[in-house]
């Protein structure tokens, strides 16, 4: 509880005091691998036959990095749900790309569903789709609940991002804008149903699975409509000529309708909220990814406005005036009588309103006053 209390302390203040020297526009740093971490595990039955599987991740950090609250971005492999895994060159690009401008990555495995080489129903399409989702909100709470428990990769629960190259950004993406109150057409909210609700069976249950902001290359979402004002970023590569992810609207690889980047870039900005799109001009599926460098520095100057925000993170502070004081812990206790959930009142990050959020807020006011 110490510990968790002196770190939530030590991000009310700005963030952008990390972003100096160029960190997070430039490589700047060394760094170094642990691979094969398991976060998670979950029955995949492609073939009829239902088997557990253990779900890994890797994870890049800077070396010699003295930061203590540190954004942390997850990637997705692509590969048509099909096929693929962690290293895939474009995602080791990605994640050795940003680890050396100082964020901490992970590049992560989900369920895939070879199935689909011959079954490319809707059913089996979505279900697909789903895997992927879950398994991205599991690892997303894995890092959450290494938050609560000591903090070894020292993270910033405030700076979580996630991204990947087609199959892995539509999951990426699809976590990110997908939620309980859109208008889900029925079959798909079947399957979530079926496979846990929207977040899933793939582990470390308690934790939120939020994200802050989305990397996407070559993605897409089922309907931009489940996008809504106030989202998450997002920034985009797409070429215009691609056929197996439309960049707009159309018929995907998979025979599903399918909204691609410049539909998603659009319905952002309708909705006044941040986005931005490289355009690849007669580009196809992908094809930018034959320059890492370049994609790196595209995602990471757009980034860089959102990892570093000038706006204050004054943690504890329910009601915006800018003070966390005894009129916010009124709140949170009134939050726990009326069995009401707000996510601003859960410091802890574990989806409940209870006495421990009350004595974070304590403590944060009484070391203010030091």
């Amino acid at each position: 509880m110490f510990k968790q209390i002196i770190f939530l302390i030590s991000f009310t203040f700005l963030v952008s005091q990390d972003c100096v020297d160029n960190r997070y526009l430039e490589e700047i740093f060394e760094i170094e691998v642990e691979t094969w971490i398991e976060y998670g595990e979950n029955v995949n039955d492609t073939w009829g036959f239902p088997t557990t599987e253990q779900l890994y991740l890797d994870v890049y950090q800077p070396i010699n990095d003295e930061l203590e609250n540190r954004p942390l971005a997850i990637f997705l492999f692509g590969g048509a749900f099909m096929y693929g895994n962690r290293t895939s060159p474009d995602i080791v690009a990605l994640c050795e790309g940003y680890a050396k401008r100082g964020y901490v990555t992970a590049a992560i495995d989900y369920r895939l569903t070879p199935s689909l080489a011959i079954d490319n129903s809707e059913e089996n399409v979505y279900s697909a789709v789903v895997k992927g989702v879950h398994d991205f909100k599991g690892a997303i709470r894995y890092f959450r609940k290494s938050m609560n428990e000591g903090n070894e990769y020292k993270l910033d629960p405030t700076r979580i991002y996630g991204g990947g190259t087609s199959a892995g950004s539509i999951a990426t993406i699809h976590s990110a804008y997908l939620s309980e109150n859109d208008a889900i057409p029925e079959l798909i909210l079947n399957i979530v149903d079926s496979a846990g609700g929207i977040e899933g069976e793939s582990g470390n249950p308690g934790f939120s699975s939020e994200i802050h902001g989305v990397i996407n290359l070559c993605g897409g979402i089922g309907d931009v409509n489940w996008i809504d004002e106030n989202d998450s970023p997002i920034v985009s590569l797409h070429g215009t000529l691609d056929a197996t992810i439309p960049f707009e609207g159309g018929i995907n690889l998979l025979g599903v309708y399918t909204e691609g980047s410049g539909s998603i870039h659009n319905r952002m900005i309708e909705l006044g909220n941040a986005s931005a799109l490289f355009t690849d001009i007669g580009g196809g599926h992908c094809d930018f990814i034959s320059d890492m460098d370049f994609v790196n520095q595209f995602t990471s100057e757009f980034m860089y406005d959102h990892v570093c925000s000038t706006d204050f993170i004054i943690i504890g502070d329910l009601n915006g005036d800018d003070l966390t004081n005894v009129i916010d812990i009124i709140i949170t206790i009134n939050l726990i009588l009326d069995n009401e959930f707000d996510e601003n009142a859960d410091l802890n990050f574990d989806e409940q309103i209870n006495v421990l959020d009350i004595l974070l807020i304590v403590n944060i006011i009484l070391e203010s006053n030091i």
